[in-house]
């Protein structure tokens, strides 16, 4: 610190005939240091100044924020002088902090008018920041006031001393009637959120000296929290995040991952089987398939391999074929060599859907024997040296039909002949010939 304050105010007063200008005295000057003449009154500092103590080391303590604080003021037989400072209670986009410095002077039982006659510069711990000039048009009378103010952006919370260089008046000595105190910002924290959702409070929010801060993320519809970066390093994907005694400025960022909702649904019942929220691009789980009498899981009806959007996945089942045929039936050679064939050959559906003979085949048919398969009056198959199919053999689910079969008579001396007698002789039952059925669903 020089020995001679670098802070300087000056003021002209007229009053009648005679100019008086006067030069405020710093903080540390008292009303004694002032001395009266009749062209001037002149504020002289004093020899040797008192360094700036030193604060104690104690907690640091955010100054006021949102209201004007009085920094000193002085007084004088003729002018009360009052400088004050405020803090705005809110950051800037760029997270700086607006802060006005203002220097109010009253006219205190004077008959003349005072004026503003002084260039002020101010500095933000060294560095300048801001300026105001003289302004001759600013005047105040007995009990009146004038005033200068000057806004600048502090940038990082913490302590800022707040000095001026002031301009003399009329060539009059230096003095230290400037500015020159600290205060303590409060620290700034940042907000910002990627695509898919919002953090609050969101931009910029002041937070005093060892306070705390929380934020809330939500993701909107369609969304979820990915991550959470507090000043760039993830603390995890999380709804609330809380900053506790602040001793500096921090950002906070949200992230999120868009979503799909893929559900996978049973076919048979349409009941859901399983949710599942799925990052965009990745694969969902298909849940185990229930088990359904007469049906088999065959697969699903999408792909969800890489989603892209909702699905709904639906498992995909066909009906187990099932139809009894009996095995053998018994016909009867009579004496006049005709086949005698009993009734009530019925096939029974098993199956949970009615069906078709998709093919009807004879294997074993001797060469000069024939048959006919009616279902009702309709033909359905009939073989006679080859198969040949008529209509379509239908059965509705789980019912039965009968079928009426006709067998040739037995003639002349051929394999059907011989293989009748075989069955007279031995008295035993002798196979004539196996008839297969192939059965489908029916559409």
């Amino acid at each position: 610190m020089h020995t001679r304050h670098l802070a300087r105010l000056g003021l002209g007063m007229l009053s009648g005939a005679c100019a008086l200008a006067l030069v405020m005295a710093p903080a540390g000057a008292q009303a004694d240091d002032i001395d009266y003449f009749c062209e001037d009154v002149v504020v002289t500092t004093p020899q040797s100044q008192r360094p700036i103590a030193r604060q104690s080391a104690i907690a640091i303590q955010s100054s006021p924020v949102g209201t004007w604080v009085e920094v000193k003021r002085s007084t004088s037989a003729t002018i009360i002088q009052t400088c004050l400072y405020y803090i705005s209670p809110n950051a800037n986009s760029d997270g700086s902090v607006q802060v006005t410095v203002k220097t109010v002077l009253q006219n205190n039982n004077y008959n003349g008018a005072i004026f503003w006659t002084t260039t002020k510069t101010i500095y933000d711990n060294g560095t300048q920041c801001a300026f105001i000039g003289e302004d001759w048009n600013s005047k105040a009378y007995h009990n009146e006031s004038i005033s200068a103010e000057a806004t600048f952006a502090v940038r990082g919370g913490g302590r800022h001393r707040i000095t001026s260089i002031e301009t003399g008046f009329r060539g009059s000595s230096e003095t230290s009637a400037g500015w020159d105190f600290t205060i303590d910002i409060p620290y700034t924290i940042s907000s910002s959120c990627e695509q898919g959702g919002s953090i609050s409070p969101a931009g910029n929010t002041l937070v005093g000296v060892g306070a705390s801060q929380g934020y809330n993320v939500s993701a909107n519809d369609g969304w979820r929290i990915r991550d959470i970066e507090v000043d760039g390093t993830s603390v995890g994907a999380r709804s609330n995040y809380t900053f506790t005694n602040v001793s500096g400025n921090h950002t906070i960022r949200a992230k999120f991952q868009k979503v799909w909702k893929v559900k996978f649904v049973d076919g048979i019942t349409g009941e859901t089987l399983f949710e599942q929220v799925v990052d965009e691009g990745s694969g969902a789980t298909a849940p185990e398939v229930p088990g359904h009498n007469g049906w088999h899981f065959s697969g699903w009806d999408g792909d969800f391999s890489h989603v892209g959007s909702d699905l709904t996945i639906t498992a995909t089942y066909e009906p187990t074929i099932s139809v009894r045929v009996p095995s053998l039936i018994p016909c009867r050679i009579l004496a006049d060599g005709s086949v005698a064939a009993p009734s009530g050959y019925a096939i029974e559906n098993l199956s949970v859907v009615p069906v078709r003979a998709q093919s009807i085949t004879t294997s074993g048919m001797p060469a000069d024997a024939s048959y006919t398969l009616r279902d009702g009056d309709t033909v359905v198959h009939e073989w006679s040296g080859a198969d040949k199919n008529g209509s379509d053999l239908r059965i509705g689910s789980s019912a039965s039909k009968e079928l009426a079969l006709s067998v040739s008579n037995v003639t002349g001396a051929g394999e059907w002949r011989a293989l009748a007698e075989a069955a007279a002789a031995s008295g035993n039952a002798q196979e004539l010939c196996t008839i297969t059925y192939t059965f489908e669903a029916a559409s």
